[in-house]
């Protein structure tokens, strides 16, 4: 029987947030970094959704869905009334992502609450909020919150799933047609659930029936977005596998995330023996932590390609695991529960205190395990293009299409937005910046020879990041006319 929240757990839970809050805000308003990459393609998209909302040209509409690519568009929807609202478009794109940050700190303690109680979910919310990594990839304003989000409120239904009920069955459809809505990579965490639903709920005809309902409502929710780019996911999903072919192992392997995360799969695997052992939790639910966690983290090893962030979908779950079997384990050490929670806040503040001092000391030591400012080297290259630009960049080339990056003054900051390739407009350059990544990337060394043969780019600066991506900046002697590389 978990115990309804006091007014102290309540007022600490606030103060989280607030603090979590503050922080990031201050952090958003006096970050100087160009928006590059996902972050620039997720607002770009939410600018172009609203130009297209705002008018009945179908070029308009066209274009929109042109720039999608493959990458579903939840992210890109929810960011709309951010972008109407505040005129600093890149701060509006982050504010997003940070909304959705509390609101997953918010679900979290809830699960924490409704599992074990109300230590128990406040502990998990600032073992969550506290991670490094969160701290820099919830506020970049690629839409990573938006997928964590969308995950939590999926566990949450299946949680308390009786497919008994037809409403249950129907908010089951609909959440996992939100999760396909956010990206392709929400398709690698669904896998836990269903196997779990297909044990444990699926036990007579009717719910079988229910669960064939739920999948009508997934299909309904996000099916149209799947048929609609079908050819760009499929061609996304033939070039992943042929970069993964000759990625080193190392990159796509377990032993790449090992190295990201080691202390962090240790607690995970910890938690899970002691609340096996000691039976803390039920055989349900620590089936389904099991599966949410361990098949999940089994395709990201495997067969996905290899990025920090990936896994950190995974860590509200592990964050739960280990406050709900903290809490259970304590429960009858009254004695010890104070001083034990003492050190488990500890053991979340005193890093976070470190990283927010200095970043850089995380990295040399490798204690830290994965880089807390990504894209240095693409913010190097920029520094080196003077403005106001635009400047190409050549990165991922999809059926001969190109993203095309855009200098924005705003008072000392300056901004880049990627925006896809239009075939029609009329624009030229004087500036490349050419993407090299760990494998290859089909298209781009085509474009690039023949941007070769026809300008003859004069090189500027070579730069690079700490995973490996090259960025080399070249001068054009004259103005390219982008319609000649059509």
């Amino acid at each position: 029987m978990t115990r309804p929240p006091s007014r102290r757990h309540t007022l600490l839970l606030a103060l989280l947030l607030s603090a979590l809050a503050v922080s990031s805000l201050v952090t958003i308003l006096r970050d100087n970094r160009p928006l590059v990459f996902d972050p620039a393609e997720n607002l770009v998209s939410a600018v172009l959704l609203q130009q297209a909302l705002g008018s009945l040209a179908p070029a308009d509409h066209r274009r929109w869905v042109r720039h999608m690519g493959f990458r579903p568009p939840l992210p890109a929807i929810v960011s709309l009334p951010a972008v109407a609202l505040i005129s600093d478009h890149v701060v509006a794109i982050r504010v997003t992502d940070l909304a959705f940050l509390l609101l997953c700190v918010w679900m979290i303690y809830r699960l924490g609450a409704r599992l074990s109680g109300p230590a128990a979910g406040l502990g998990a919310a600032l073992l969550f909020a506290a991670f490094p990594l969160v701290q820099s990839w919830g506020r970049m304003g690629n839409g990573d919150p938006v997928i964590w989000f969308t995950l939590l409120l999926l566990f949450r239904i299946t949680l308390e799933l009786d497919l008994r009920s037809r409403w249950q069955a129907t908010a089951l459809g609909l959440a996992v047609g939100l999760c396909m809505l956010t990206r392709l990579l929400a398709l690698v965490f669904l896998v836990g659930p269903a196997l779990w639903i297909a044990l444990f709920k699926v036990r007579q005809r009717r719910t079988l029936l229910h669960l064939v309902a739920a999948g009508v409502w997934a299909a309904a929710a996000a099916g149209w977005w799947y048929l609609l780019k079908l050819d760009a996911i499929s061609f996304n999903l033939r070039t992943s596998a042929s970069r993964l072919s000759a990625a080193a192992p190392a990159d796509t392997s377990a032993a790449g995330y090992l190295h990201l995360y080691p202390w962090l799969f240790g607690v995970v695997v910890v938690a899970a023996i002691v609340a096996w052992r000691r039976r803390l939790l039920s055989r349900e639910h620590l089936a389904l932590f099991g599966l949410w966690i361990g098949a999940a983290a089994a395709q990201l090893v495997l067969v996905w390609d290899f990025w920090e962030r990936y896994p950190l979908a995974l860590l509200p779950q592990c964050a739960l695991l280990v406050a709900v079997v903290t809490d259970r384990a304590l429960r009858d050490l009254p004695r010890w529960r104070a001083p034990a929670w003492l050190a488990l806040a500890l053991l979340a503040l005193v890093p976070l205190a470190y990283w927010h001092l200095s970043d850089e000391p995380w990295r040399r030591s490798g204690l830290f395990l994965a880089d807390t400012r990504p894209y240095d080297g693409m913010e190097r290259a920029l520094a080196a293009v003077p403005p106001p630009g635009p400047a190409l960049l050549i990165n991922e080339v999809y059926n001969r299409s190109f993203a095309l990056g855009r200098f924005l003054a705003r008072g000392d900051r300056r901004r880049v937005i990627i925006d896809a390739f239009d075939p029609h407009l009329q624009t030229s350059v004087r500036h490349v910046i050419r993407v090299t990544e760990r494998e290859p990337v089909p298209g781009a060394d085509e474009l690039w020879r023949e941007l070769c043969r026809r300008a003859r780019p004069q090189p500027v600066l070579e730069t690079r990041d700490p995973d490996g991506m090259e960025y080399h900046v070249a001068r054009l002697p004259r103005p390219l006319d982008l319609g000649e590389l059509r």
